[in-house]
């Protein structure tokens, strides 16, 4: 699909005039910086995070601050709120390619749904989503609440036992998020 012509818009709340274009590319424009220097309009093509996503450092209140940029571009064309609780949802890529960051292959879903989205892959060590090994069984274990709250201990896992086989868990996990269908709390991590 070809896409249509490149849209840019400014991202609001950052110390310079960041912009951010429907085809997932960032740009400083050519502006005179807080020091008074001139500086010439720059293209950010971001680097790779740990978790696979193109990622760049924008400047907020003085402080650097390492942003996906998939979320930018849905914050700036989408309408994405990205506040923790209060956020919006998460940002899917529906092709699955974590660097492909086009309007085109970005939409706004719930996090419940992005972990149904996400049980058809496999992770990198071969196993699906929310399946980890634990000696020789597999374990589920769910994440509730703020990703980095979780990954700082201060979240909460829901551990759903240990099982003898890859499918037994999956049953197990997937009869669990069923159960929570009907439930109003949707900050459901995907590990």
């Amino acid at each position: 699909m070809k896409e249509s012509i490149e849209q840019w818009k400014e991202l609001q709340g950052f110390d310079y005039p960041y912009q951010v274009s429907s085809l997932g590319k960032i740009k400083t424009p050519e502006m005179v910086d807080t020091r008074g220097y001139k500086r010439k309009e720059r293209i950010r093509y971001g680097t790779v995070n740990s978790r696979g996503y193109l990622g760049t450092s924008l400047t907020r209140n003085g402080k650097g601050r390492m942003l996906t940029i998939h979320s930018l571009v849905a914050e700036a064309f989408l309408g994405h709120k990205r506040d923790g609780l209060y956020s919006t949802g998460v940002v899917n890529h529906i092709d699955e390619d974590k660097t492909n960051n086009r309007l085109s292959n970005l939409e706004v879903i719930t996090q419940r749904q992005n972990l149904i989205h996400s049980r058809t892959k496999l992770r990198k060590n071969g196993l699906p989503a929310n399946i980890h090994m634990n000696g020789l069984k597999y374990r589920v274990r769910i994440g509730h609440g703020n990703t980095n709250k979780v990954k700082e201990g201060k979240g909460c896992h829901i551990y759903l036992g240990n099982h003898e086989t890859v499918e037994e868990a999956v049953k197990v996990r997937d009869q669990y998020l069923h159960e929570l269908e009907n439930c109003e709390f949707q900050h459901l991590i995907i590990e």
